[in-house]
């Protein structure tokens, strides 16, 4: 998912559901230049680049 996510240019996933009967939430995507690998930070609200920072340092 990683690699398709930064080829596609996502920075957000809204209403994503894990599994079957999983809940439905929102992730935030934050792939920052000199890492190797994108965050994938779930959240209850709406994914934006400052709501993905803030929930990534909590």
């Amino acid at each position: 998912m990683q690699i398709e996510a930064k080829s596609m240019g996502l920075r957000e996933l809204e209403r994503v559901k894990l599994g079957e009967k999983g809940p439905e939430l929102n992730v935030g995507i934050l792939h920052e230049p000199g890492h190797p690998e994108a965050w994938f930070i779930a959240m209850d609200t709406k994914p934006c680049l400052s709501r993905t920072l803030d929930y990534g340092l909590r």
